[in-house]
């Protein structure tokens, strides 16, 4: 059960803890995917992604990348998950939670920008 802000619901995840740990434990580190799905938008300008909310009638942009990172898969998998991994929302889960088949491997440039945002979010 969930409390306040804490990410809810049934949604993909990355696995953030290695091979060894998850081979030996009953539990895995997890970081959500977000569902900001596809209103995640690009801008050059800023070199940020961003989404787009409705503030009191007026469009508003909400910058994104210092927690949650565009989420880049390898291979023929690539397109099945589209989303931010939030490492703001960083869990350990039993593993138990985990339901379906593993989607993809995130790039390993993908891998490197959650290293470097979860180094942020520690400091």
């Amino acid at each position: 059960m969930n409390v306040g802000n804490e990410q809810n619901k049934c949604r993909p995840v990355v696995v953030l803890q290695n091979n060894t740990g998850n081979i030996n434990s009953n539990t895995t580190v997890i970081a959500p995917v977000t569902t900001h799905q596809t209103s995640a938008c690009f801008d050059e300008m800023q070199n940020r992604w961003y989404v787009e909310r409705n503030e009191n009638g007026r469009i508003a942009k909400k910058y994104l990348g210092f927690y949650e990172i565009p989420l880049k898969l390898e291979g023929e998998n690539a397109e099945s998950v589209f989303g931010l991994v939030n490492v703001a929302q960083i869990r350990v889960i039993d593993r138990k939670r985990i339901v379906g088949a593993k989607k993809g491997v995130a790039t390993q440039e993908c891998f490197n920008a959650i290293k470097t945002a979860i180094e942020r979010n520690l400091r």
